[in-house]
């Protein structure tokens, strides 16, 4: 939502909940009143025709509203939420639709940050949180009944788009409430690419009772297919998340509860997007009797004990870990936020950048950790007597840490060895950034640690392209050691192959000479994110920075873009594309040495992809085993493709004498905890692709490199198969990159 128009922001550690009050329903001033004094953050509010235009009748009835004079205009466009006023979705939209003045003007006048409609096609919600059945008795095989079902869908879609059209340049979200049931998801997929999946058209999720007959089976049964629901619907846009009083039980103090099943359904929806996503308890109370003999504990609305218990949940340790660690508020910003990936060898990062990622807890531990066990395999492991001195490259070192991590790494072995036999260090930092050069420079010469070898002459700063320097750039000494920190997204994105292999020729190294990165691999996965999706697409409105022949929305669909991933769900196992080797076994360059291919095959999860969460972080495999359905055809769900996750590991460095591997790592499997430095890369594809239940998806993805222009790109395609049958296939994204690539001059 703008600025102008949106609901209030809650502090860290809190949950947004909204309340609905049948009996309050048209006067949002007592209303909300009554809410705030129990804690509620926002409420929502009746809205009809203010005025009623039946041509057939002179009497044009004006329907007036006290509240209207009671609340200022802040209080609508950020604690108010509209509901219509409807019996069924077919009446609702027959009664309003033809009217010059409709229900949304009086919520675009109020400048309401969203208003809830019906549900979709074959049921409407009612004002606590119930559904009811417009069309009984379907017959699932019946092609009539079905058909009758999604002409509704069609209808609704139909005139929800008339209305949008009307107020295009508003950003008042409309909610439709869907229910988190396979129905619902098959029927919001429907009517979600009829209204062309507007962006202001989002999910107000409703949870319904578990089914389960006591059943210890029975009961898993249903645990498993909600959360699989749930992790299709949390790719989906979910704007809220409604609970009916009726799904609440009493405890044995006679407050209520949610079911143990429930209880780990809203835990979870809150670890996943619980710093964005909204809650709307439906009333009214069904514990007053209980707690009679604790009035007070009721509140002003009788819903206080409600909201209470889910900001409990919202205060459950993975919940907290989740939303409120130190790293979870550093990423606030980035949720969801597209960026376009650096042009390594063109942009320069700036100064608060490099002051962020250097507060990485995990990446210059590990880079470290490798730099140590390459330091004691030459000197203390080397089967030749110890070198007199180790020359040590940091190429591409911005401000400085993997400098620092080379001297600690350094003097921690001397320290072991108690100097014995120990060799000179020489470190030479090669950095590009003229600003960060002079940070470079300024620290040898303020920094004690720095001081001390630079006064000696052992560390020296080249301000150079790595790939120009030369013999005659520092004191000559041959590297035995390179650190790079040249690492993207996808691993190989931001030109580390080229940058490095091209160094490697040079004189300045030597066949012995260490890598460190000494491999990294590239993983894809598959993704389903209408956020992700949407935000891709409004990359075409921005200006083109970099002049190609395309643009528009070609060039912001075939552009891959580095993100946190939030509202997005991982539908399976990342799997691996390529793998990149320093030094490379070639001691030529040609074109070919870089280039890389992949055809994957992602089959059906049994699990449905729920431990992957949104992609970022570590796979929940308890959660994959809790979730694992046997019988895949039966628990198979439709879900939507919109494009490719693209992460990375790396080896930074494997001790020759059993000191093992020093790993970093951003894919979901072997995902380093605690390590932010990198967010996913994301591969958006022009058109989503439905994905069937028990279908396949087939992926295709290049990586070229073109010597005479100089550049380097990736070109990707998709395709769905089931039973031998392809269904759907994307085009080629970006054929000769034409919309994107990385520069190598």
């Amino acid at each position: 939502m703008s600025s102008n128009t949106e609901l209030t922001t809650t502090t860290p550690g809190a949950l947004s909940i909204g309340l609905c009050l049948h009996d309050l329903k048209y006067d949002a001033a007592a209303s909300l009143k009554q809410a705030q004094l129990d804690g509620f953050d926002f409420i929502t509010t009746g809205v009809c025709n203010n005025v009623n235009n039946n041509k057939n009748n002179n009497d044009n009835k004006i329907t007036t509203r006290s509240d209207v004079l009671a609340l200022s205009a802040k209080w609508w466009r950020s604690n108010v939420v509209g509901i219509l006023d409807h019996d069924n979705a077919t009446n609702m939209w027959s009664k309003y639709i033809d009217d010059d003045s409709t229900p949304f003007d009086f919520c675009h006048h109020m400048q309401l940050p969203a208003v809830i409609l019906p549900s979709l096609g074959n049921s409407t919600t009612t004002t606590d949180g119930n559904t009811e059945t417009m069309v009984t008795d379907i017959d699932e095989a019946s092609m009539s009944a079905t058909s009758h079902h999604e002409l509704l869908i069609h209808q609704y879609a139909s005139r929800l788009g008339n209305v949008t059209t009307k107020s295009s340049s508003s950003s008042m979200q409309y909610w439709v409430p869907v229910p988190c049931t396979r129905q619902g998801l098959q029927d919001w997929q429907l009517f979600y690419q009829l209204v062309g999946r507007n962006s202001n058209v989002k999910i107000l999720l409703q949870l319904q009772p578990i089914g389960g007959n006591g059943n210890n089976a029975a009961t898993a049964d249903s645990f498993a297919s909600q959360m699989r629901l749930l992790h299709v619907f949390l790719g989906e846009p979910v704007a809220a998340v409604g609970l009916s009083t009726k799904l609440f039980l009493t405890n044995r103090k006679g407050f209520p509860t949610l079911a143990k099943l429930h209880q780990v359904i809203v835990t979870h929806t809150l670890t996943r997007i619980g710093r964005t996503v909204k809650f709307i308890l439906f009333g009214p109370s069904l514990h007053t009797q209980s707690l009679s003999n604790l009035p007070q504990a009721l509140g002003a609305t009788g819903c206080l004990p409600y909201r209470q218990y889910l900001q409990h949940l919202r205060s459950q340790s993975s919940v907290v870990s989740a939303c409120d660690s130190p790293e979870a508020s550093m990423e606030c910003n980035y949720l969801d936020r597209l960026q376009k990936p650096l042009q390594p060898l063109s942009d320069h990062l700036d100064y608060e950048t490099y002051e962020t990622f250097e507060r990485d807890p995990v990446k210059y531990v590990k880079y470290q950790e490798a730099i140590y066990m390459a330091l004691q395999d030459l000197i203390i492991y080397n089967n030749n007597s110890p070198p007199q001195q180790v020359t040590v490259f940091v190429v591409g070192a911005g401000r400085g840490p993997l400098v620092t991590a080379v001297m600690d790494a350094f003097e921690s072995l001397d320290q072991i060895t108690s100097g014995k036999f120990f060799p000179q260090l020489n470190i030479v930092v090669v950095e590009k950034n003229p600003s960060a050069v002079l940070i470079l420079q300024s620290r040898a010469q303020a920094d004690p640690q720095w001081q001390k070898y630079a006064a000696g002459g052992n560390l020296v700063i080249v301000p150079s392209d790595l790939r120009n320097v030369t013999l005659e750039s520092y004191h000559g000494k041959r590297a035995d050691i390179v650190v790079s920190e040249l690492l993207g997204s996808f691993g190989d994105n931001e030109l580390s192959p080229e940058c490095l292999d091209s160094f490697y020729a040079t004189a300045v190294c030597q066949p012995s000479t260490i890598s460190i990165p000494s491999r990294y691999t590239s993983y894809v996965a598959l993704v389903n994110s209408a956020k992700l999706h949407a935000q891709a697409q409004q990359q075409a409105l921005y200006p083109n920075e970099h002049v190609t022949n395309m643009v528009g929305m070609v060039k912001a669909m075939e552009t891959p873009y580095v993100v946190r991933t939030h509202a997005c769900s991982q539908m399976s196992a990342e799997q691996e594309c390529w793998v990149f080797e320093h030094p490379s076994s070639s001691k030529t360059l040609p074109s070919a040495l870089h280039d890389r291919d992949c055809v994957l095959n992602f089959e059906p999860a049994s699990h449905g992809g729920c431990g992957y969460g949104s992609g970022y972080g570590h796979v929940d495999a308890n959660l994959n085993a809790t979730t694992t359905m046997n019988d895949s055809e039966s628990c198979g769900l439709s879900w939507t493709c919109t494009g490719l996750l693209g992460t990375f590991s790396a080896d930074l460095y494997t001790g020759r004498n059993g000191q093992g591997t020093s790993c970093i790592s951003i894919a979901p499997t072997n995902f380093s905890v605690g390590m932010f430095s990198w967010f996913p890369l994301y591969f958006p594809i022009h058109e989503p692709l439905l994905v069937p239940a028990g279908a396949s998806v087939r992926v295709y993805l290049w990586r070229k490199q073109s010597l005479e222009q100089s550049k380097v790109w990736y070109e990707w395609a998709l395709a769905v198969h089931r039973n031998g049958e392809m269904l759907s296939t994307t085009n080629i994204h970006n054929p000769g990159g034409r919309s994107y690539s990385v520069s190598m001059k």
